[in-house]
């Protein structure tokens, strides 16, 4: 009876023992360039996955701060429109204020003048 196993590098006999295979000897070495290749391989695409979602989280700390700039110079912008708009009501308050105070000011001067025109008048007689 020929085996067929002899024909073949490697061979499966975990049908026998357990995750066992079979290897020929002047396959060895190659076997395990093979694997090393194989394992530094797998290192690269680990360190490049990890590459990978640093940016992710790198990109993600920048959306969040992002967000709260925006959100602290919306609430800074919000408070600065409301300070100006109190001033401007408060300017044009004093306005108000100040032509009043003139009106009362040149009412005021009107009747001086007509006391002091009743007065000379009252002189000279």
């Amino acid at each position: 009876m020929y085996d067929d196993s002899v024909t073949y590098l490697i061979v499966d006999v975990s049908y026998k023992y357990q995750k066992m295979y079979v290897i020929r000897p002047q396959f060895i070495i190659p076997l395990i360039s093979f694997l090393r290749n194989a394992a530094l391989k797998s290192l690269e695409y680990k360190k490049q996955l990890l590459m990978v979602q640093n940016q992710k989280a790198d990109l993600t700390t920048f959306e969040n701060n992002l967000v709260t700039f925006k959100n602290s110079f919306l609430y800074t912008y919000e408070n600065a429109k409301k300070k100006h708009q109190e001033a401007i009501d408060g300017i044009d308050k004093a306005i108000v204020q100040l032509t009043k105070i003139k009106e009362s000011l040149q009412i005021s001067d009107k009747h001086l003048n007509a006391a002091n025109n009743k007065l000379e008048i009252g002189i000279n007689y």
